[in-house]
């Protein structure tokens, strides 16, 4: 994936721009000095009264010249640091907050989500990620302040998704052919339940103890039967060991992995420019503050 990465160093620069500024002047008038004696030595004989008029009138036309391109600077500065606020506040912390919040949500709540949407919609009992900030931007006049690697990132993380989304219909769907398999052939007996492969895939990816220790799974075999806790430890490690020699299994892992991967690199990004303009223009930094 092809990011636009801010240099560390650029953002290290920008922080500590006055000290740097100091250390260039301090560093002049210490070279100047240590020449002073050198310069002494030289004796040019010219009239005082011709370097005086030269010298004013060079100083006018200098003194012009600068003060018109300090002028054009401050204005453009000026300009540019407006637009990279709004920019801020408008796209990149909108963004930056939603993707923080999706990243949460993968990591602590639903890690193998069903449902991914970029859009606003009602929510499950378990979250599940909406990318509606987004897609909202894309609606409207933001986008066209959006910059391209930005846009061509969220195009990457779109596809990531969708690949993991279709890894994870083909996970379940081998998942609870193999688990009927192996409830069959020891047991004698199969699971009712229709979408018993998205029930239990999530245990399955992250290696869940428990993944029939529970009423409705166990209560939902057909025909019934009664199994000890050691049977169901037993279960629980084949079921995990069969399904992980998937390849299903290992292309939805590889999926996630992927899209988790884009997104907390975007995160990265956004950050740092998020940091750089609060350096930059609005001199913000979190030592202090």
């Amino acid at each position: 994936m092809s990011y636009r990465k801010i240099p560390k160093l650029y953002i290290y620069l920008q922080k500590y721009s006055k000290i740097f500024v100091m250390l260039a002047v301090l560093t002049i008038i210490g070279i100047s000095y240590l020449l002073s004696p050198f310069i002494n030595l030289i004796n040019i004989n010219i009239d005082d009264s011709w370097v005086g008029v030269v010298g004013a009138i060079i100083g006018a036309i200098v003194g012009g010249i600068l003060t018109m391109f300090a002028s054009i600077y401050v204005h453009n500065n000026q300009l540019r640091a407006e637009s990279a606020i709004q920019r801020k506040n408008i796209i990149y912390k909108p963004l930056y907050d939603e993707l923080m919040d999706i990243k949460y949500l993968l990591d602590e709540e639903n890690p193998y989500p069903r449902m991914v949407v970029f859009k606003e919609a009602s929510q499950t009992m378990v979250r599940y990620p909406q990318y509606k900030v987004w897609e909202s931007i894309k609606r409207d006049s933001r986008y066209l302040q959006v910059p391209q690697y930005l846009i061509n990132d969220f195009t990457v993380i779109k596809e990531n998704i969708e690949s993991y989304l279709k890894e994870l219909e083909a996970a379940s769907n081998e998942v609870q052919v193999t688990v009927n398999a192996i409830l069959l052939e020891r047991y004698k007996t199969q699971c009712n339940i229709i979408n018993f492969g998205e029930t239990i895939i999530k245990k399955i990816m992250q290696k869940d103890e428990y993944i029939m220790d529970s009423y409705l799974e166990l209560h939902a075999l057909n025909p019934s039967i009664e199994m000890q806790k050691e049977d169901i430890v037993e279960l629980n490690d084949l079921i995990i060991t069969n399904c992980w020699e998937l390849n299903s299994v290992k292309n939805l892992n590889y999926a996630r992995e992927m899209w988790v991967k884009s997104q907390n690199e975007l995160i990265d990004t956004l950050k740092d420019l998020i940091t750089l303009i609060n350096i930059k223009y609005e001199k913000h930094s979190s030592k202090f503050f």
